[in-house]
């Protein structure tokens, strides 16, 4: 089954060299997390995903990075977590390689 959510900025501010963008991830009308975004002229960073407890393992997390994703036409995550790491393998692709100076041990996916 497909989740469906809503991403909502609730907060931008900007850098010198890069914007941060808060979102609220919701779902059926209530806020079910945040996520948080780097973005410069090279791309797009998710710095953090945190859905609440109750809906994690639920689909609404990978619904979310998707939907991110859309609205900047690809993110960049380094996962610091084998679980983390595991969700990104199967959504993404690994470009380690590219962006080494973010990896958090974990490698780094383009989504």
């Amino acid at each position: 089954m497909i989740k469906v959510v809503e991403i909502k900025v609730v907060r931008q501010d900007s850098d010198e060299s890069y914007e941060t963008v808060a979102y609220e991830v919701a779902a059926d009308g209530a806020v079910i997390g945040y996520a948080t975004i780097l973005v410069d002229s090279a791309y797009a960073y998710l710095e953090r995903i945190d859905i609440d407890a109750e809906h994690q393992g639920k689909g609404y997390g990978t619904a979310a990075i998707k939907a991110l994703s859309g609205a900047y036409g690809s993110i960049v995550a380094a996962p610091d977590n084998e679980g983390s790491q595991r969700l990104f393998e199967r959504l993404g692709s690994d470009v380690s390689d590219k962006y080494w100076m973010i990896d958090q041990g974990y490698g780094v996916f383009e989504v």
